[in-house]
């Protein structure tokens, strides 16, 4: 009886004072300057709970990236959910997030309880939602967000007699248990296990309650003398445990889908390295192969054990794979896992999940960026997806391929490892060319490159005299050229040959000081000079090495080993960049870039890229990212949508107003002796340009 009386005193104390709270969880370092009561946030916050006053908030991760706390931002990730609970019978009123870090962000989704009609107003720095909530509130987000603060407001609740129920979770031999108590005494307890609130027609408490794997939620209320306490909810995670990869390999997506789309899992036992490329590692238990996808991974070696292995595995794009993992500690030593030899690919198109074949005599044809066809022995087509970045990955004959089983959608792909000509010998990876076909400003260059690292490229230019070269080479276009170029290394065979044609047009002509990309409108995007078209109705058209002119400004966008094409998507109306994709922004001589501006589509996020704040690059007084001819080179560092660039300029007037500027000015060339030559023509030169000096041909 005193501690119901004690209860009663506090609640009522708190009512009367009726006045609005304010919590503040704020990422470490960062400055907050409002009234109320911080918590420092601090690390990885992704699946962690905090409490400060009658506040709890849980990040939920859903993200392969983990929100966490980095540079005085808290970084949350697209789809991750932040759920903000009121504890002790409060009435929550608003929730901000404050700091928000760019334009961009404020214009990202969030959306509130996964209703996509309700959301979180736009704006930056500050996004408020507004309420009268006496239940907790999930937020969604749309697209990564970054800020400094998440602000609640809530006010005292009346005041329950009934004291709130405490779940406690406990293991047991066989089982976990849910152990539920109350203050009050003589209240019963009535509790429900799928989410849904809890009555007095629900199941009554009258003993610890058994749960097994799975995802559980366990709300539960207490009732006295027909009043009602507020509803406590706890949810537990229960991991599957297994001994064999069987109980995984043999979940399929459907099935999966009615556990909630993933399982939590514990292994005991060993596993043994198969492959690694990226964020992809392969093992197995000897009977059934995995994969594992997660950034920033340890590197192990072919002969690695381990003894356990913690994770969630789910489906992504039609395809199984582990994630949010937990390996043991890496023993050397044990079995080196090689590729099985078959003769047939009978195994590869009945889709044996991740298995590591090795095929012998076959054709790959039709290479087209990381796509490909494999033609085995016996005829049958396999399509190829070069997703490690594997060498040699060309147009060729009686080839040995191997490589790993995978899937996309319901698509069939077998993923090179290694490719070998028939005598055993890697394949040097075919030169490539910076710029695609297509008609370019006389005096452009165009750069051709080998992944394959101390590789020698060999070129003719119109049918000419072959030439020698370590990559890179740049080649200036003086003239319409035909380029064609292999590859070779000591103790490889040669690549493929490679061609590629390019035709020279006059400088434009600059009207004004303002050159603007329109990626959001067909009719705009067609004032653009440049070998694409905008993408139809669900299609989409990629930029990799295309050379888009506008008033005298350049775009040239190009993506990195491994990484996916820049694009331009229909459904979205918006370039879309991905990590590691760079693109160069350049000018004709004579004029220099001072600002860019990244406007992004309504509710997405701009890609992530150095020396770009709010939108906004400017030029800096001391050049770190552009060169004396006035190019910037930006690098993606995470991925994003852009609508328009606007690029703004001056012209060059070196202190005498109408002064013009030769084309070429910014470059001196001087000849294998270094003697400085002002006409180059027919043959190979050292150009330097400012502080870059390379090796050109000039015919």
């Amino acid at each position: 009886m005193k501690k119901q009386l004690l209860a009663l005193a506090v609640a009522a104390i708190t009512t009367i004072a009726g006045m609005a709270q304010t919590v503040a969880f704020v990422a470490d370092g960062a400055s907050y300057t409002g009234t109320g009561t911080k918590y420092t946030l601090t690390g990885t916050v992704a699946n962690n709970t905090y409490t400060e006053g009658d506040i709890k908030i849980e990040f939920v991760k859903n993200n392969n990236s983990s929100s966490q706390v980095n540079s005085k931002l808290i970084r949350w990730y697209q789809s991750d959910e932040i759920v903000v609970t009121p504890l002790n019978g409060v009435k929550i009123t608003s929730v901000s997030f404050l700091g928000v870090s760019s334009t961009s962000y404020g214009n990202v989704a969030i959306t509130v309880n996964g209703d996509s009609n309700t959301k979180v107003a736009t704006g930056n720095p500050t996004r408020t939602y507004t309420c009268e909530s006496t239940e907790a509130i999930t937020f969604k987000s749309g697209a990564q967000i970054r800020f400094t603060a998440l602000e609640v407001s809530y006010e005292a609740g009346t005041p329950v007699s009934v004291a709130t129920p405490v779940i406690k979770f406990s293991e047991g031999e066989w089982c976990h248990y849910a152990t539920i108590t109350c203050e009050t005494e003589g209240a019963e307890i009535y509790y429900t296990l799928d989410g849904t609130e809890p009555t007095a027609e629900s199941e009554k408490y009258t003993a610890p309650i058994e749960i097994y794997d799975g995802k559980w939620t366990v709300k539960a209320v207490a009732i006295k003398d027909g009043e009602s306490s507020l509803v406590a909810a706890e949810t537990i995670d229960i991991p599957m445990k297994l001994d064999d990869l069987s109980g995984l390999v043999g979940a399929d997506e459907a099935m999966l889908q009615e556990m909630g789309g993933s399982v939590n899992f514990e292994f005991t036992g060993t596993l043994t390295y198969v492959y690694q490329a990226g964020n992809y590692l392969y093992l197995t238990d000897g009977t059934y192969n995995v994969k594992l996808f997660g950034y920033d991974q340890p590197r192990y070696a072919a002969g690695d054990t381990f003894s356990s292995l913690k994770g969630v595995y789910s489906y992504r794009y039609g395809q199984p794979q582990i994630s949010n993992f937990t390996l043991s500690e890496a023993v050397a030593g044990g079995q080196v896992i090689k590729p099985m030899e078959i003769e047939e690919a009978d195994l590869i198109a009945a889709y044996n999940d991740n298995k590591w074949y090795t095929l012998k005599g076959v054709e790959i044809k039709g290479v087209n960026g990381k796509n490909a066809t494999m033609v085995t022995a016996d005829g049958t087509e396999i399509a190829l997806y070069n997703d490690f970045a594997c060498e040699g990955f060309a147009n060729g004959t009686n080839l040995t391929v191997s490589g790993i089983v995978g899937l996309y959608n319901t698509n069939v792909q077998f993923l090179p490892t290694e490719i070998t000509n028939e005598a055993g010998e890697e394949v040097v990876a075919a030169p490539v060319f910076s710029l695609a076909n297509g008609a370019y400003t006389i005096n452009s260059e165009v750069e051709l490159t080998c992944e394959t690292e101390g590789a020698t490229i060999v070129y003719t230019i119109n049918g000419g005299e072959a030439v020698e070269a370590e990559s890179p080479v740049t080649i200036v276009l003086t003239e319409d050229m035909t380029i064609e170029a292999y590859a070779k290394m000591e103790g490889m065979a040669d690549s493929q040959t490679v061609t590629a044609t390019y035709t020279v047009k006059e400088a434009e002509v600059v009207d004004g000081t303002t050159a603007i990309f329109d990626f959001s409108d067909a009719i705009e995007f067609a004032k653009i000079e440049c070998d694409a078209t905008y993408p139809g109705s669900g299609a989409n058209t990629p930029l990799n090495n295309v050379e888009m002119s506008m008033n005298g400004v350049s775009i040239v966008l190009s993506k990195a080993s491994g990484s996916t094409n820049p694009s331009i998507y229909f459904n979205g109306m918006a370039l879309r960049m991905y990590k590691n994709n760079t693109m160069t922004i350049s000018i004709l001589p004579g004029y220099t870039i001072d600002k860019i501006t990244f406007t992004n589509p309504s509710g997405q996020a701009l890609p992530t890229m150095a020396g770009v704040y709010d939108g906004v690059w400017t030029r800096p007084e001391v050049a770190t990212q552009s060169d004396d001819n006035g190019a910037v080179d930006f690098v993606v560092s995470a991925n994003g949508r852009i609508a328009k660039i606007a690029v703004d300029f001056t012209k060059i007037v070196d202190g005498i107003e109408d002064v013009k500027v030769e084309d070429g000015a910014a470059a001196v060339y001087y000849n294998l002796q270094g003697v400085r030559v002002e006409n180059p023509s027919n043959g190979l030169y050292i150009r330097v340009a400012g502080k870059q000096v390379s090796k050109v041909y000039v015919r």
